[in-house]
């Protein structure tokens, strides 16, 4: 019998399980448990449940793909065994479901979904140079680059507020004002 493999990863600052589950030939599939890819961007897992059901994604599931993994899991490197069942979730549609619910407005997802951008391109310029950094450094990076996003988002929430506030307290419409003020600056 196959066991799917567990072991635990940094995603940008964010601690996950992904497991490695032997496919029919000699490759093997990497998983995240649906609630971890729920948990992650602090959403529900039905979410998650709701996002597989769509039609659109019948032809990347792919043959064989169950909810439910009932093989056995073997232990982590801590000798823990944890759940011997998860509900899968390919990787590919892992990013998928971050990049849609970062396109709905979840800012959890969003910042999640611009710091991984971020350190594939980051790993793919450094490739290209030859600059060699450790895994340990591209996670410093990102979560940085993550903490980094969010609190600018947060900065530029408040700017806006403060500016529409003070638009309505001297009696301007905050739209039209925000037009006037680009079109004097930019030109």
């Amino acid at each position: 019998m196959n066991k799917a493999i567990r072991t635990t990863i940094q995603l940008s600052g964010i601690e996950l399980e992904v497991f490695r589950v032997a496919n029919n030939g000699n490759d093997s599939d990497y998983v995240m448990s649906q609630s971890q890819v729920a948990h992650a961007i602090e959403t529900y897992e039905k979410s998650v449940r709701q996002f597989l059901g769509q039609k659109q994604l019948e032809g990347k599931l792919g043959n064989g793909y169950t909810l439910v993994i009932s093989t056995e899991i073997e232990p982590n490197k801590q000798g823990k065994r944890g759940q011997s069942r998860i509900k899968p979730m390919p990787i590919n549609l892992a990013s998928e479901f971050w990049t849609e619910q970062a396109f709905k407005g979840n800012k959890l997802a969003q910042s999640l979904v611009f710091a991984c951008v971020q350190e594939a391109l980051k790993r793919r310029c450094d490739n290209a140079f030859d600059v060699a950094k450790s895994t340990e450094q591209y996670e410093e990076e990102s979560i940085t680059d993550r903490k980094t996003w969010i609190e600018s988002r947060s900065f530029l929430k408040d700017a806006h507020a403060s500016f529409t506030n003070c638009c309505l307290y001297n009696g301007f419409n905050a739209a039209i004002a925000h037009d006037e003020i680009t079109k004097q600056v930019c030109g």
